[in-house]
């Protein structure tokens, strides 16, 4: 799915991003996304303290994407927004709902996102946040991290 965006669009593999590893970096004028895939799939609910998935609470893996991303951030000098990727997710639902299942979701700073809705994700943003010369002292800046 990543390798079908837009030529626009720069993708990195196997990226550490702080304490987290195998993780993908997009790329493009539009900003600077960390993905941070996930095994756990299953029933999503949201609670007070954040969300479940499959009864499993994910505070353990915020909490180190959310450190993880503040030490990117001041190596690259850069805003990145974090997605924490899961295969499949199901919302836990006490109501009936209309309308196609829900793929996208906020807790704080993260955005919560199944396989399915990255692309409509990314192909809503329409703001560009770097210019030319910006993306490419970005991508220079990230050659000599890694």
């Amino acid at each position: 799915m990543l390798y079908s965006l837009a030529d626009h669009w720069i993708v990195k593999e196997n990226v550490r991003i702080g304490y987290v590893e195998e993780n993908f970096l997009l790329i493009s004028s539009y900003g600077v996304y960390a993905i941070f895939p996930q095994e756990v799939q299953g029933q999503f609910a949201m609670t007070p303290r954040g969300f479940t998935v499959d009864g499993q609470h994910q505070t353990p893996v915020v909490q180190s994407i959310q450190e993880s991303i503040k030490q990117f951030e001041r190596r690259l000098g850069i805003k990145v927004q974090p997605i924490i990727l899961y295969k499949e997710l199901q919302q836990e639902s006490r109501n009936i709902t209309l309308g196609p299942p829900r793929q996208e979701w906020e807790s704080g700073e993260l955005v919560i996102l199944t396989w399915e809705g990255l692309k409509p994700y990314l192909h809503s943003r329409v703001r560009w946040f770097l210019n030319w010369p910006d993306l490419m002292k970005l991508c220079k800046r990230l050659k000599e991290l890694y």
